[in-house]
């Protein structure tokens, strides 16, 4: 089966080849787990910054393009790529000559392989690849031991249930004896042509609709699972790993989702995170992609582990992942708004807006309430903001670095 996974990333070379990773990141582009943005996520204590990024990277199944991202986006960073396909890795050299990417090798091989690397990884992505695997408990269990102590893997698995017109169109195609020759691929767009409006509306918008490459690896995988929040779960324990967080939290909190007005919100926030998760993924039915990223058990839960029901947090460095506010408008009655695409705008009253315009990267939460001036009793004033940095934090709108860790 492997062998015929590596015939389909020969023929059809995916994703998308990207001729210039210059362009590609002027036009805001960027790897969704990628450390140079993500890594208060994955080290709060600011172990990235300590290091100032230089770090082990490995990519694995870099496909045609991510290894070269990485090397691209992390200068001071040693990438590792490695895929089963030589037409892959073969653009991933197009693209390492092209932009002199000395920080960066490339290796084909399975991912199962990966120990005959020799090497250790500060990082490791692995995204879209491991729900493509013959086993994928070998695959994540290979990546473990490629691991530092302190390191962080952040995974991409297929969603389930948002992938669901997905695996509709696959059963039908795999009894109807397709493969992936170009008559098939033919037929797969002639199909999706036939679709109703509202057939159309329970598969994904997604590029990969737009190119064959993309067509045969959505519809004619050999390969293909699709993960629940609680099978993620499950299957990243059996790994013996932790998991940390979702790349992307609002899909998995009520906030941003639910009214707060109603009672489904009170019900939601009685239950613990994990049985919270897997309420919302039912409730929102369309989460085709989980994000997450894990770690080894071993590695001190004090150096990521955040906490917003205790004192502590108001010593908490807030960092913001969504730059744009949109300024009221008084005269129709709207509100300030945080924006960040997906997510619907986050409506701000005044309260909210002058501690948003307080987050700077320097100041402690303590000290964004303090500069805010809010109007209440200090008692008051604390739970107002650690409800609004908790809803922040749920909906990916800010992340926090841990006090006392010295960048």
């Amino acid at each position: 089966m492997t062998d015929v996974v590596a015939a389909q990333y020969e023929k059809w070379i995916y994703p998308k080849p990207i001729m210039d990773l210059e362009a590609y990141c002027r036009n805001g582009s960027t790897d969704a787990v990628a450390p140079h943005h993500m890594h208060y996520l994955y080290w709060p204590d600011g172990e990235y910054e300590r290091r100032q990024g230089k770090i082990d990277i490995l990519v694995a199944g870099c496909g045609a393009n991510a290894a070269a991202r990485y090397a691209y986006m992390h200068p001071n960073a040693n990438v590792v790529g490695i895929d089963l396909s030589e037409a892959s890795l073969a653009h991933e050299r197009y693209l390492q000559k092209k932009h002199d990417l000395q920080n960066l090798t490339l290796h084909r091989m399975r991912l199962e392989e990966v120990g005959k690397l020799g090497q250790q990884f500060d990082f490791i992505d692995s995204v879209g690849v491991l729900h493509h695997l013959p086993d994928p408990v070998e695959g994540l269990t290979q990546l473990k031991a490629a691991l530092r102590p302190n390191g962080v893997m952040g995974l991409m698995l297929y969603g389930l249930y948002g992938r669901f017109g997905v695996y509709l169109m696959q059963e039908l195609f795999s009894r109807l004896y397709m493969e992936q020759t170009e008559g098939d691929v033919a037929v797969v767009r002639e199909t999706l042509a036939q679709l109703s409006p509202a057939q159309r509306d329970r598969l994904m918008v997604t590029s990969d609709l737009n190119y064959d490459a993309g067509l045969v690896d959505l519809f004619l995988h050999p390969i293909d699972r699709g993960y629940t929040v609680e099978s993620c779960l499950d299957y990243v324990e059996s790994c013996g790993l932790v998991f940390q967080g979702w790349i992307e939290s609002h899909s998995y909190y009520p906030e941003g989702q639910v009214s707060p007005d109603t009672t489904l919100w009170k019900l939601l926030n009685l239950l613990p995170d994990r049985e919270r998760w897997k309420a919302m993924e039912l409730f929102n039915g369309q989460i085709n992609r989980h994000a997450f990223y894990v770690c080894h058990p071993e590695r001190p839960t004090t150096s990521y582990q955040i906490h917003l029901d205790d004192e502590q947090f108001l010593d908490y460095v807030p960092h913001r992942r969504v730059l744009k506010i949109n300024q009221p408008d008084f005269e129709q009655g709207i509100p300030a708004t945080l924006e960040r695409q997906p997510l619907p705008p986050y409506p701000l009253d005044d309260d909210k807006a002058f501690i948003f315009n307080e987050i700077n990267g320097k100041h402690t939460i303590r000290e964004c309430i303090q500069n805010a001036r809010l109007p209440g009793t200090s008692e008051q004033n604390l739970e107002f903001a650690r409800e609004f940095f908790k809803a922040l934090w749920h909906l990916g709108y800010v992340v926090f670095k841990i006090p006392g860790a010295s960048a």
